[in-house]
């Protein structure tokens, strides 16, 4: 048998193992990585134009907004002006009771600190929500369920709006900030994309390493001299070997050799004589006796078959001085 790499210390292969399954998760999460810096670079494009949209009319809204603050409040809501607040809040709650009925349409119905003021209706019959928005401003509609007109407080509707109109320097630099990062962003994900892992180099070595371990820790049988012969087959009869034939003489020194019975004959043809056996001088049984059942030996098998042990390992058995060897099928008889 071939031996162990002596090169390969006992805790190597432990040692070797450990530090290549380590580096072989490093490699996964590197590749994850790798995936996600091609998505980030391949979707950029359409965020940072959406971005370049969105920023442009939020600076173009912010010069466009009028000031509505204190007593510089104006505002035109369905085609009446109001210099008070609770008045333009009134005319706004009654044009939401008539529109909460036409499912799906958009109509302006004013006009609020510089810009148009638009309602659309939407949902269901059941869940009916108007949207108070400023189409010439990017920024987020004023919802008013249908249920809850009545509830609004008409000086709270337009403080409201106000609201929403004093969003814009918060939007526009959440999306600067934004933009900002999806650019830089893009310039690191194209430096990174393609980089092989730092370990790389190490990881192939300590595999190639493994792979010398595992090789010389498995067991190899030697070819050419020396190889010790293949096992025997199984005897004829199913696992007992056939006995060979024993040598016809005197028993060796040290052998024990059971005598036949006394006038048997080796050779010889046992004959029946006036229903006693030539032979032995035992009585034949009668065929026809319904005591005796039907065998397929016509003489006790015992007084044909001689037994000799050698040394009290080998067993040999002669019937008329020839070897044989009783199978599993003449046992059973």
């Amino acid at each position: 048998m071939r031996q162990a790499d002596p090169r390969a210390a006992p805790g190597e292969k432990a040692g070797v193992d450990s530090e290549v399954a380590k580096l072989q998760r490093m490699s996964t999460a590197h590749a994850t990585e790798q995936r996600r810096l091609a998505k980030t670079v391949a979707s950029a494009p359409v965020t940072i134009e959406r971005l370049e949209h969105d920023i442009a009319k939020l600076e173009a809204a912010i010069e466009q907004r009028t000031d509505i603050s204190g007593d510089s409040f104006t505002a035109t809501i369905t085609g009446v002006g109001c210099g008070k607040r609770t008045e333009a809040g009134e005319r706004i709650k009654e044009a939401l009771t008539d529109a909460r009925h036409r499912f799906g349409e958009t109509t302006t119905i004013g006009r609020f600190g510089g810009f148009d003021l638009a309602l659309a209706v939407k949902g269901e019959v059941t869940e009916t929500e108007l949207h108070l928005f400023f189409p010439g401003a990017p920024i987020r509609p004023t919802i008013i369920p249908a249920t809850d007109i009545d509830l609004e407080h008409p000086a709270g509707l337009v403080t409201r709006l106000t609201n929403r109109l004093g969003d814009l320097e918060e939007r526009l630099s959440n999306d600067t900030r934004e933009f900002g990062a999806i650019k830089a962003n893009v310039v690191q994900a194209d430096e990174l994309l393609g980089k092989p892992i730092d370990q790389s180099t190490r990881l192939a070595n300590l595999r190639a390493r493994q792979a010398e371990i595992n090789e010389a820790l498995v067991a190899k049988p030697e070819t050419g001299a020396g190889q010790p012969e293949p096992p025997e087959p199984p005897g004829p009869s199913g696992g007992i070997e056939a006995v060979p034939d024993v040598p016809r003489g005197p028993a060796p020194a040290g052998v024990k050799v059971s005598e036949p019975p006394s006038g048997f004959e080796p050779g010889t043809e046992s004959k029946p004589i006036d229903g006693r056996d030539d032979q032995l001088g035992r009585e034949q049984p009668s065929p026809s006796d319904p005591k005796q059942p039907p065998t397929a030996f016509p003489h006790p098998i015992d007084d044909a078959v001689v037994v000799i042990r050698v040394d009290g390992r080998n067993m040999a058995a002669h019937h008329h001085n020839r070897a044989m060897a009783p199978t599993h099928r003449d046992l059973g008889r």
